[in-house]
């Protein structure tokens, strides 16, 4: 049954708008909304006195948490048992973001925050086990588009609306009980999802990835490039996000938030508008392009001299990273047989984890030494070596894809 399943799996070429992965979407938008509801969690930090110092390690743990347990936990993660893992990690991080009323000093929060972050990413890998069997080959890139548009939703709309939302709640702890009352609306939506595949079998028990295939599979020239390109970009895209406001300061500009918002309703608009159009062109000819426009988007923040061209960097920014990275889950789907997708798809997701758990670490660090133009001058820099990389991944690219 698991060879019949793989097998009908790899030939999908129906639609993928159903009802099943439109819940998905759903679960998606609801997961990262339990992320950036967290936007205005240091200065909660600051408010309950928790050291300056310390407060870095009480945000930044819950990413950690994640960069370590998802490679231990994707190898056991598969259709067939992707839901009973959402079910069990959703409830966990509900009870997580409840106990945020309760814990108020550094060790309490610290201990919640490495539990939150590991229900997270259980939750999350679980879904990723779930879409890889709903996408058709055909439509791979707009499948990834709208997955994509439904983690970037959130983080533009939370930022401007807890201005208004925590005073009405009556403060930060109020609104992340309220977030995770919001959270439980998961289980309608994975009841949506049914337990068999499109013939009306059901998904079938599959042995775990042993660590020989789990290495053998991260050798994979393309699978091993992919991946290095997703964490660079990812490297400058979370230094920027985090460092967006301070930048802006130093250059006059009132409110540098905008940037930003300007820049993800540009991806938004990109993958929900040009997801039928990412998957006529080949993935290999949009991710060069896109790499390579990152090159002199950076150089312009490292060079800027006028607060308007620093606005009409954002929207460049945002086809860019619109483009990107959905491509780049594209090339992981193509190249993987399919037993290994859901794995791949969440080493991807891992490498954006990395990007923003190491991003602004090594971002603060260049900035306080060569400012902020030596650091936006490194991010080119970096997306300059992305790009090689991606050059030297399309020829085994090409020849996987023929195969498969």
């Amino acid at each position: 049954m698991e060879k019949r399943f793989y097998r009908e799996m790899s030939k999908q070429t129906s639609p993928f708008l159903t009802r099943d992965f439109m819940a998905l979407v759903g679960m998606i938008f609801l997961s990262y909304t339990n992320l950036a509801v967290f936007f205005t969690f240091a200065p909660y930090l600051a408010s309950l006195q928790i050291n300056a110092s310390m407060i870095g390690v009480v945000i930044g743990v819950f990413s950690l948490s994640g960069l370590v347990l998802r490679p231990l936990i994707t190898p056991f993660l598969f259709p067939g048992n992707a839901r009973k893992w959402i079910a069990l990690a959703a409830a966990v991080d509900i009870g997580a973001l409840f106990l945020y009323c309760a814990a108020k000093t550094f060790w309490p929060l610290l201990l919640l925050r490495l539990v939150h972050g590991a229900a997270y990413v259980c939750m999350a890998a679980g879904k990723m086990a779930l879409i890889v069997a709903f996408i058709p080959k055909k439509k791979v890139s707009m499948a990834f588009s709208l997955t994509s548009s439904g983690m970037l939703l959130p983080m533009a709309l939370m930022p401007p609306l807890l201005k208004h939302i925590t005073p009405v709640l009556g403060g930060f702890d109020r609104t992340l009980v309220a977030t995770g009352l919001l959270m439980i609306l998961i289980y309608p939506l994975l009841v949506c999802i049914r337990p068999r595949d499109r013939n009306g079998q059901p998904h079938p028990v599959v042995a775990p990835i042993g660590w020989k295939e789990y290495m053998k599979n991260l050798g994979n020239p393309v699978i091993a490039g992919v991946l290095l390109v997703t964490l660079v970009m990812f490297l400058g895209i979370a230094g920027s996000f985090h460092y967006c406001a301070q930048f802006g300061q130093s250059i006059g500009v009132g409110n540098a938030g905008w940037f930003f918002t300007i820049a993800i309703f540009t991806m938004i608009a990109v993958r929900l508008l040009g997801g039928p159009v990412l998957d006529r062109i080949r993935p290999e000819v949009l991710g060069v392009c896109s790499l390579a426009l990152l090159v002199p988007a950076y150089a312009g923040l490292a060079t800027l001299e006028s607060n308007v061209i620093f606005y009409a960097l954002a929207p460049l920014f945002g086809i860019c990273w619109g483009v990107a990275h959905p491509i780049l889950h594209a090339m992981l789907f193509y190249v993987s047989v399919p037993r290994l997708q859901a794995l791949n798809q969440n080493m991807g997701t891992e490498m954006v984890d990395g990007g923003f758990f190491f991003g602004p670490l090594v971002g603060g660090m260049l900035i306080g030494s060569s400012g902020f133009s030596g650091f936006f001058a490194i991010c080119a820099l970096l997306s300059a070596i992305a790009l090689m990389v991606f050059l030297a991944v399309i020829p085994p690219f090409k020849r996987a894809r023929r195969q498969h």
